[in-house]
Formats: structure tokens, sequence, C-alpha cells
């Protein structure tokens, strides 16, 4: 059988060759190039370990006129729920009641300090005489809300708000009885602890952070009572709502978790006869393991994976090719010169001949 002889590749054919060789090595380091970026950004961000701490050294303080005094059965409750991680907000519900033998002073101051800006306010107050039985109630806007308003102390993160009530009806009777609810949704509450984790820190302050408080009018800082302040025989309560799908972890432990509803309440108490201060005068740290972020987190580190999976191999791959294009095309330019060299030297015989 006769061997069959091969066609030598044109030049126009070989060049077409070579150009598209290198396109497609072009194209594998690009790709793997692109998809090893892209992982190791991607298993950069699901593994980071460093989070920027929460800026705020202050807490919660609810604070009336100097002469109130919480009574024996004096209550403030405090619920924080709805909490999202994407929007960062949480509400902020606080129910105090409180009452005073004060007999001369017709006024009546009560304010919030928040340590994070809030919107969407409402107050509304209770108030009753012992005496007489008489009482009225209403919210902001109400005739018996004298003044009211929202101020900032920007230097230390702190947020306000503030009113005076009217505590006597028509017939000049006082009020000496009061139950003021406060709710709020709260901005930037969370700091993030990790991809999958975030921080909530419910801290309450026995006093301002200024004497009288940066961000208060004069009239109304100066020798306001705060209700965090060590009395005894008061009842205080925090309550935090878990979040869907999540899982919880605080410091100090709950004293009690209470399911109600479609909720989960994590709840801090104060028993009668104990110092405010040991829960008061410090933090709850809570954690917050969002298990949606989990099972993400894991399908992310999947997909990074396969991508620097691809994407290495791929750079080598390319590398290996391109260096073996330089290469071939380093020897085919010396096989060039080697040629030029050898017409040139004939020709330079034929003349010395001649």
């Amino acid at each position: 059988m006769k061997g069959v002889a091969r066609r030598p590749i044109s030049p126009l054919n070989r060049r077409t060759h070579d150009a598209l060789v290198r396109i497609v090595v072009v194209l594998t380091l690009v790709a793997g190039l692109g998809m090893s970026i892209y992982g190791a950004l991607g298993y950069q961000a699901l593994t980071r370990m460093s989070y920027p701490a929460p800026t705020s050294k202050f807490g919660l303080v609810l604070f009336s006129s100097p002469w109130t005094r919480m009574e024996r059965n004096g209550q403030v409750e405090i619920k924080i729920s709805e909490i999202e991680t994407i929007t960062n907000t949480a509400r902020l519900s606080v129910v105090c009641s409180f009452g005073t033998n004060d007999e001369t002073n017709t006024r009546l101051i009560f304010g919030v300090q928040s340590p994070y800006n809030f919107s969407a306010l409402v107050v509304t107050v209770n108030m009753q005489s012992k005496s007489t039985g008489h009482g009225q109630g209403g919210g902001l806007g109400n005739s018996f809300f004298l003044a009211q308003s929202e101020s900032a102390d920007k230097k230390n993160g702190l947020f306000y708000f503030w009113a005076i009530i009217e505590r006597h009806d028509f017939l000049l009777t006082l009020y000496d009885s009061f139950t003021f609810n406060v709710t709020m949704n709260l901005q930037e509450v969370l700091y993030r602890k990790s991809y999958t984790t975030f921080g909530l820190i419910t801290q309450f302050d026995s006093a301002f952070p200024t004497i009288p408080a940066a961000g208060l009018p004069h009239e109304i800082a100066v020798g306001t009572f705060s209700f965090f302040t060590p009395v005894s025989s008061q009842s205080y309560a925090l309550e935090i709502a878990q979040p869907e799908r999540s899982r919880v972890e605080s410091t100090p432990a709950a004293d009690a978790i209470v399911f109600a509803g479609a909720r989960t309440w994590y709840l801090w108490t104060l028993p009668e006869k104990r110092s405010a201060l040991d829960y008061f005068g410090m933090a709850v740290l809570t954690d917050f393991e969002m298990l949606d972020l989990v099972e993400q987190r894991e399908t992310y580190l999947f997909q990074d994976g396969l991508l620097l999976g691809v994407g290495l191999p791929a750079i080598l791959t390319g590398t290996l090719e391109l260096l073996r294009e330089l290469k071939e095309r380093a020897a085919q330019t010396e096989l060039v010169t080697l040629r030029e060299n050898d017409q040139r030297r004939s020709k330079s015989r034929r003349r010395t001949r001649t």
C-alpha cells in the first residue's frame, strides 16, 4: 500500500492556525483569571473575620422630672422585636409605669435617650389620680402635651425625645400615677460579627454621658431622674424577640424563654429588692446567627470553590500553552534568521566567484 504524502500547510493557513491558537490561549487565560479572582473575592467575603466594631459607647436612658420616683409597683418593660438584618432595623417598645407623692409641681418631664437614631415615634400616656379616680390619656398632639421635641447629641451619637406634660385636669386635680408607652423604629441597630452572625447591644445607663446632657435643653436636662438608677423594689424586664430562622446566644444568659404566638421571646428580669445596676448598669449582648445566611454561605462556598477549581487549572494550562507558543515562535524566528544568513552568505560567495 502506497503511503499518502502530506500536503504542506500553506503560509496563509499557518498564520490562521497560529492566530486561532493565540485567541484560544488568551481566552483561556482571561476566563481562568476572571473565575479565579471572582472566586477568591467571594471566598474572602465569606470567610472575613474582622468587621467594624459598634461605635456607640452609651445606652438607653428613661428620664423624668427630678421630683418623681417610682412606686413600689413601678415597672419598666422593654421589648425589642421585628429585628431585620437586611435593613438593619428593629422595633423598640417601652412601657414605663410610675407614681409620685409630689403635690406642688404641675408639670411633668418625660423623655428617652437612645444610642440609635429612630423614626416612627409614637408616645402615649395614661394619667390617674388615686384620690379621686379621675384620669385621662392620649398621645402626642393632645392638649396636655405642653411641649415636645426631638434632638441629637452628635458628638456622643445619642438621640433624644422629651415632652412636658400638664398633670392636672380642669378640676385642678393632680394626677399622681402615670403609664407611658413609647414605640419607635431603631436604625443601624445591629453590627456584623461574621457573614452569618449579627450582634445587638442593649445597654442601659443610669445617667447621661454629660451633665447636663449635651443633646437636651438646659431646663430639661438639669436634675432629671433616670429610671435606671440603683433604686430598690422596682420591676424591670427586657424582652427580645428572636428573628425568624435564627439561632440566639446572649450574655448574660436569658432568665427565661417565652413562646407567644409565632414568636420566641428571650426574657431578662430584675427581681424586687435587687440593685438596678446588677443588670441596668451594663449591656445585654445578643448574637443572632441567621440560618438563611448559613445556607447561602455553604452554597457560595461551593460555587467559589468550583470557580477556583476551574479557574486556576485554566490559568496554568493557558500559561503553559502561551510559553509553548512563545517558544515555537522563537524557534521559527531563529530558523528564519538562519535561512536569511545562509542566503546572504550564498550571495556573497557568488559575487566573490564572479
